[in-house]
């Protein structure tokens, strides 16, 4: 197979000379032809490249350069889809007003809290994108964070509970139940405190 069908088999969506994203093509194996076809609603399109354009296909940014059935060069585009991973407001809004409240507190030092982060994002991503991260901060890693985890954010509130824990005198189920939501205590500590006692009844 050439790489020009190889990179449309693998595409979520193609375009072709800034159309509509298109979810397939066809392919006629009678008369080797990779066949584009769409409507604007009021008419029908169609592109239709040969076995002769398929094959001298010109690789060009993330398409093909193509010569179709007229002899006009056509830019086929082809693209992936990547699922976004909206930050839900506990861990947008909430993480960072808990942690300053902790720092505010003397619970956990700010700098401690910083290290902390750091080491989470290079343990759940690392590389190049836990860098950079890391360097814009915390509303940067709680988003990166998300994505790593595909949404999973029971997995990051439990592994977030567990590295807060090791960092203070609360167990960490104290630190999950505040954790989940948005609001923050007035009193931090008495509220961890608090769930701790609920957490061993």
């Amino acid at each position: 197979m050439s790489v020009f069908l190889h990179a449309l088999n693998r595409a979520d969506v193609i375009r072709v000379d800034g159309g509509p994203l298109l979810q397939s093509y066809e392919y006629d194996q009678d008369d080797e032809l990779a066949i584009f076809q769409w409507t604007d609603g009021d008419h029908e399109f169609s592109v239709a490249i040969p076995r002769d354009g398929i094959a001298t296909a010109k690789h060009e940014g993330n398409g093909f350069l193509a010569v179709d059935v007229d002899g006009e060069q056509v830019k086929v585009e082809v693209f992936s889809l990547t699922p976004q991973y909206p930050v839900p407001p506990a861990l947008s809004e909430g993480w960072p007003a808990i942690l300053k409240k902790a720092a505010d507190e003397d619970i956990i030092p700010l700098a401690a809290q910083e290290l902390m982060m750091i080491e989470m994002v290079d343990d759940f991503i690392g590389g190049h994108a836990a860098t950079t991260a890391n360097n814009e901060g915390l509303e940067a890693q709680i988003e990166a964070l998300v994505m790593a985890t595909r949404g999973r954010c029971d997995e990051l509130i439990g592994e977030l509970a567990a590295r807060l824990e090791m960092n203070s005198v609360y167990n960490r189920q104290a630190w999950t139940s505040i954790l989940v939501g948005i609001s923050v205590p007035d009193c931090l500590c008495q509220e961890l405190g608090r769930q701790e006692k609920v957490c061993t009844q």
